[in-house]
């Protein structure tokens, strides 16, 4: 399947608030491509992701699949040509929670009116790992066996494209978290993806103020609760503050935090922009002091001494947790290199 996009743009709003998630973007993928979409957060990997995908409708270009406008199917026939044509995975898992693994996998066949080849699935789930897991409800999985899942469904029925997204850093270590400790999980903030990252923005005022614009607490999930927060990193602790800040104002009654990385003690000079050690606020405040900071009732962070285990080696960068550079440290630091 010969794909190609011309053009393609996303646009959403309007004056003050339009937000350019994409912009004429130009594309080919010819049969048998493997293509890797790179970029910083924010940067429309995602929603260049759901347009070549047909989940989503550009405000201005063409996409063809071997010649065919798909824009100009209806939304039936795209539906059909997504089910028939595509493989997903998604960020977030979208199971339907009421269905266990086996029919959250063949639900597009039977939609199809198709008969599912057991023999494959049984073939799939052997190879992934999920023999034993094929009649467990998506709660019942971990992370790490819901994205296997999405694997199997998205292999059912040997599509001509398979679309992945990249996994969420915070959202894979939630689901551990909650897999480890009998906490149930729960989906306490909603994210803006069109919002890049908080905390590379200049000034204070400034990243609060995307903070808000990026998340929006959901209230029915915390309102009288004691919540665990797990996220990837903090930085400099505006972010984390205004997320803490929006759980207490949806009614939440503790708030304990819970970091799945080290303290970030030093800039990274391989991708985040964080231009010196006064910019990270695990250099000048103790972990209970940072908890304070931020208005978490306690915090913790994953211990630095167990990344190797983690890893399962040390061919790992730690430069940011430990100071340890695998390259000489430039001389010339510019605080917009990466803008």
């Amino acid at each position: 399947m010969l794909i190609q996009a011309k053009g393609l743009s996303k646009i959403y709003g309007s004056g003050e608030n339009q937000v350019v998630a994409l912009d004429k973007a130009n594309l080919t993928i010819a049969p048998g491509d493997f293509i890797s979409i790179i970029g910083p957060s924010g940067s429309g990997k995602s929603t260049l992701l759901h347009l070549l995908s047909g989940l989503d409708h550009p405000s201005s270009g063409s996409l063809t699949y071997d010649g065919q406008e798909i824009y100009t199917l209806s939304d039936k026939e795209l539906s059909a040509f997504r089910r028939r044509q595509m493989g997903f995975i998604f960020q977030q898992f979208n199971l339907l929670p009421v269905l266990t693994a086996r029919e959250n996998i063949l639900m597009p066949l039977l939609l199809d009116k198709k008969q599912p080849d057991e023999g494959y699935l049984n073939q799939l789930a052997e190879l992934l790992g999920l023999r034993e897991r094929l009649d467990h409800l998506p709660h019942e999985l971990s992370g790490g066996m819901a994205r296997r899942v999405l694997l199997c469904c998205a292999l059912m029925e040997s599509p001509k494209l398979i679309v992945a997204d990249e996994p969420t850093p915070g959202l894979d270590a939630a689901l551990g978290f909650a897999a480890e400790s009998g906490i149930p999980y729960g989906m306490g903030l909603i994210k803006n993806r069109y919002i890049g990252r908080t905390f590379i923005a200049p000034g204070q005022s400034a990243r609060g103020d995307l903070v808000r614009r990026k998340l929006a607490a959901v209230e029915s999930s915390v309102r009288g609760k004691r919540v665990v927060l797990i996220d990837d990193s903090i930085v400099r602790g505006t972010t984390s503050g205004r997320i803490v800040g929006l759980l207490r104002e949806a009614g939440a009654s503790e708030i304990h935090m819970r970091i799945s990385s080290p303290p970030f003690l030093y800039p990274c000079y391989y991708g985040t922009d964080v231009d010196s050690r006064e910019n990270l606020i695990a250099c000048s405040h103790s972990v209970e002091e940072i908890a304070k900071a931020i208005g978490a009732d306690t915090l913790g962070y994953f211990p630095v001494q167990q990344l190797g285990e983690l890893a399962g080696s040390r061919d790992y960068c730690s430069a940011c947790f430990d100071g340890r550079y695998p390259t000489p440290v430039p001389d010339d630091i510019k605080k917009d290199r990466f803008e």
